[in-house]
């Protein structure tokens, strides 16, 4: 058999499961196995299929996501606060097999959001920053037993404030995906570069808070009823609100989240500060700790890790000169910042380009 046929028995032997779980709710009574439509969504692993009842039962269709991925304490535990506070897509269910893979069953969402060429209507980043906000006025003590695993596998991050970028490096999936002893470079190192990186300033960028961590307009579904949810929560953690804002750094969707987390029109100067800071993190993120916790994780020799973290640490030291340079000069800010998000500026980049000019 194909890929495709074995997700087929893979995706069916989860079925008599779901059945299972979602009675136990006082759903899909009655139905069996056999009457239970899949139909794949082969997104990667962990597998991703909808289940649906016949039509003539009522009953609605959900999804089955299964793997550790989507099933993680830590994000599953964020999932279900985020579910009963109409943030995330309803997390109907979740279980685990009698071979011990956990899955998880959500309400089916009515579509995706706009794709990249549609995204520009001013209504959809009010949308967005809505949402945005709405995830950060969640609380945080959810994390709080999380927290306390994840510094039992990785103690270096006890040297590191709760709302360090790196919480949202450290994700359980990417954890399990490359192994704690393949995660991180040498602590030596890792410690010299996260003392050089610039860390988040002012009271918007810095607070701690309920973090999606991989927030783009594509991690958002529309509910059959209208409203947005967040979705792919494999990433949920508690960090600083501006590592949510890394994903699309625009000073329209800085200033709807602006407007909507403190309930008044906020002011050209609280718009750009944030804006600056939310492009400060997205380099760190993007260009640097992504690249050496996601993108070469596990493919560096020892001697490899060793010589590109010395580049990454003197290039840290120089981009912290450069944004603090950016944070008192709001002129030089404003005009290396651009107009806009059509501004040629490569903050994703290594902003070499940009710094040689200011330092």
């Amino acid at each position: 058999a194909g890929p495709v046929a074995r997700m087929v028995l893979s995706a069916e032997s989860f079925v008599p499961h779901a059945i299972a779980v979602l009675q136990s709710k006082g759903l899909w009574q009655g139905m069996a196995p056999a009457s239970v439509k899949i139909s794949l969504l082969p997104v990667g692993r962990p597998w991703v299929a909808v289940l649906s009842p016949s039509i003539a039962s009522g009953h609605n269709s959900v999804v089955l996501k299964f793997g550790t991925k989507f099933s993680a304490a830590a994000p599953l535990a964020g999932h279900e606060v985020l579910s009963e506070v109409g943030v995330a897509i309803p997390l109907v269910g979740h279980g685990i097999t009698e071979d011990g893979i956990p899955f998880t069953l959500e309400a089916l969402a009515a579509g995706l959001r706009p794709s990249d060429d549609e995204w520009g209507d001013s209504s959809l980043w009010e949308d967005n920053a809505k949402l945005t906000a709405k995830l950060h006025q969640v609380g945080t003590a959810w994390f709080d037993v999380h927290r306390a695993e994840i510094l039992e596998k990785i103690p270096l991050l006890k040297d590191e404030p709760l709302n360090a970028a790196l919480w949202v490096m450290v994700r359980p999936d990417m954890l399990a995906k490359h192994g704690s002893e393949h995660f991180l470079p040498q602590a030596d190192k890792l410690r010299q570069l996260l003392a050089a990186l610039p860390r988040p300033s002012g009271s918007h960028a810095e607070r701690l808070v309920t973090v999606h961590g991989d927030l783009h307009h594509q991690n958002i579904l529309r509910m059959p009823t209208g409203e947005s949810v967040l979705a792919d929560l494999e990433g949920v953690c508690v960090s600083s609100a501006v590592q949510d804002l890394v994903h699309v750094s625009d000073s329209n969707l800085i200033a709807f989240y602006l407007e909507s987390m403190i309930g008044q029109t906020p002011s050209a100067h609280e718009v750009d500060a944030l804006w600056l800071e939310a492009l400060i993190a997205e380099h760190v993120h993007f260009h640097v700790l992504r690249h050496i916790f996601w993108d070469m994780a596990g493919w560096w020799t020892p001697e490899e890790v060793a010589a590109h973290m010395d580049g990454y640490i003197e290039h840290a030291a120089r981009f912290a000169s450069f944004a603090e340079k950016l944070r008192g000069d709001a002129v030089l800010a404003k005009k290396v910042m651009g107009p806009g998000p059509e501004a040629d500026k490569d903050w994703r980049g290594d902003c070499e380009a940009m710094m040689a000019g200011v330092l």
